[in-house]
């Protein structure tokens, strides 16, 4: 937007629905750090309050706020009724010509392992039945690349096991889940990935779904 109007100041609210509290603390601490320097001529404001889920967050809203974009961030896997959240952005939380966007797991050779070992289901398709059901404006791209996944074989880092639990789509999935599918699900990434450099390299794809308003 900067690009677009050079010296004119740009006005955005962001608002941060997360349940997770490290990856909430990873976000504060961003917008601390790189705010300043990277926004300097913009009218930024971040409400990002304590964790939450996005069902806690509708609950308790208590002010109705259009927003241009509304992204979910390979962050609808730990919602119940896809459906019902995504009708609830479309209608009350976008204003004209918004748009939602969401990235989730495309189905690459690692994530098509783990989620035949785990039973974990596929939303790509589902959120193309709910778009075509409501009559929405749809856009699909997708993403290829390669994720470091070294420190999934670590046991005591914090990031290795966020990143398990979120190819897992399982909270603490190493400590609760079952022993034998977790040594199976460490067993695929090292069958699906590439070694380079010292690090552990998984080909990833992401759909990346656009919803216009």
């Amino acid at each position: 937007m900067q690009r677009h109007r050079p010296g004119h100041a740009v006005k955005m609210f962001n608002r941060a629905v997360e349940p997770q509290v490290h990856a909430l603390h990873q976000y504060k601490n961003t917008v601390a750090t790189r705010l300043p320097k990277e926004l300097s001529n913009a009218s930024v404001v971040f409400d990002i309050d304590r964790p939450k889920t996005f069902e806690e967050y509708v609950a308790n809203i208590k002010e109705t706020v259009e927003f241009d974009i509304i992204h979910f961030i390979h962050s609808i896997y730990g919602i119940t009724d896809v459906e019902k959240v995504l009708k609830y952005c479309y209608e009350k939380g976008l204003g004209n010509h918004g748009a939602i966007v969401l990235i989730v797991n495309g189905k690459d050779d690692t994530f098509k392992l783990i989620q035949r070992t785990l039973g974990i289901s596929y939303l790509d398709s589902e959120i193309v039945k709910i778009v075509r059901q409501n009559g929405w404006r749809h856009e699909v791209y997708r993403q290829e690349f390669y994720t470091d996944v070294t420190q999934v074989f670590e046991e005591e880092s914090i990031e290795g096991n966020l990143l398990l639990d979120f190819f897992a789509h399982s909270q603490d999935f190493r400590l609760n889940g079952d022993p034998e599918k977790v040594k199976i699900t460490l067993e695929c990434f090292k069958e699906k990935s590439t070694f380079e450099d010292g690090k552990v390299l998984a080909k990833k794809h992401d759909d990346v779904h656009i919803i216009f308003k």
